[in-house]
C-alpha cells in the first residue's frame, strides 16, 4: 500500500493549519514566496475573510480539537486527531506523534516515539511570510486569490483560496466558514500530487486568557527524554 511519506504529510498538514489560522506547529521548510494581490478577488469572499481576521485578532485565546483525513492518489485513507491552543504568537499543537510548544521566542518540538525534544530559537517572520496562525490571516491578500465556491447555506459558506505562488505544493484550498460565529469549520487542501487533506474542527472554545507559562515546556515533565538544544 502506498502511503505519503511522513515528512511530506507533515509539511502539508502544517500549511493547511496555517491557512485556517488556528492550528500550527513548526516553521515550514519551503515557505512559498508571496505574490501581488489580485484585482479579481471576490468581494463577498473578502468580506468573510476580513470578519474572520478581525475575530481572531480580538480573541485572547482559543482552544479546539480537530480531525484530519488524508486521501492519497490511490484513494488510500489515513486519519488522525489533534488539538490546538493559541494566544497571540504563542501556540501548542498536539498531534499523535509530535507535540509543539511555542512561546513566541522559543519552540520545543517533542517527538513522542523517539522520546526526544528539540529546542530552537523562534524569530517572528517577515510580513510577506506566514509561519504562525495569525500571520496567514493577516497576509491572505498577499498570498492568495480567493472567491466564494459554494454560496451561503445554513450559516455556512465555502471559500476557495488559490496560491499566488505557482511553485506551491498545492493548487487550492477550500475553507468552510461559520458566518455567524466567524469561525473556520473545516479546510480541504488539494495537493498537486493528487492527495487530498481535509480538516474538520470541533469544540472551539474562546478563552478570556491563557497563562503565559502554559506555552513553556518544563523538562521535568518529560523524564527520560533526550534534549537537543540548537538555540
Amino acid at each position: 500500500m502506498y502511503l505519503i511519506p511522513f515528512t511530506r504529510i507533515t509539511s502539508l498538514k502544517l500549511f493547511v493549519l496555517l491557512i485556517v489560522s488556528i492550528c500550527f506547529t513548526q516553521v515550514i521548510q519551503s515557505q512559498p514566496r508571496s505574490g501581488q494581490p489580485s484585482a479579481n478577488n471576490d468581494p463577498e469572499a473578502e468580506k468573510y475573510l476580513k470578519l474572520v481576521n478581525t475575530k481572531l485578532q480580538t480573541l485572547k485565546g482559543y482552544k479546539l480539537n480537530f480531525t484530519t483525513e488524508i486521501i492519497d492518489a490511490d484513494q488510500k485513507k489515513q486519519t488522525y486527531q489533534g488539538s490546538y491552543a493559541g494566544s497571540g504568537d504563542r501556540f501548542i499543537l498536539d498531534l499523535p506523534d509530535t507535540k509543539t510548544i511555542n512561546d513566541g521566542k522559543t519552540q520545543w518540538t517533542i517527538n513522542k516515539g523517539e522520546k526526544e525534544i528539540n529546542i530552537s530559537k523562534y524569530s517572528k517572520p517577515k510580513q510577506s511570510k506566514a509561519e504562525i496562525p495569525i500571520d496567514i490571516i493577516k497576509n491572505y491578500s498577499r498570498l492568495f486569490k480567493y472567491r466564494v465556491k459554494e454560496p451561503l447555506h445554513s450559516q455556512q459558506i465555502i471559500l476557495e483560496l488559490i496560491p499566488l505562488n505557482k511553485n506551491s505544493n498545492f493548487f487550492k484550498v477550500d475553507l468552510t466558514l461559520d458566518v455567524k460565529k466567524h469561525h473556520i469549520l473545516g479546510a480541504k487542501l488539494y495537493d498537486k500530487g493528487g492527495h487530498r487533506i481535509s480538516f474538520k474542527f470541533a469544540d472551539m472554545h474562546e478563552l478570556k486568557t491563557i497563562a503565559a507559562d502554559a506555552f513553556i515546556l518544563l523538562e521535568k515533565d518529560y523524564p527520560g527524554y533526550e534534549i537537543l538544544d540548537t538555540r
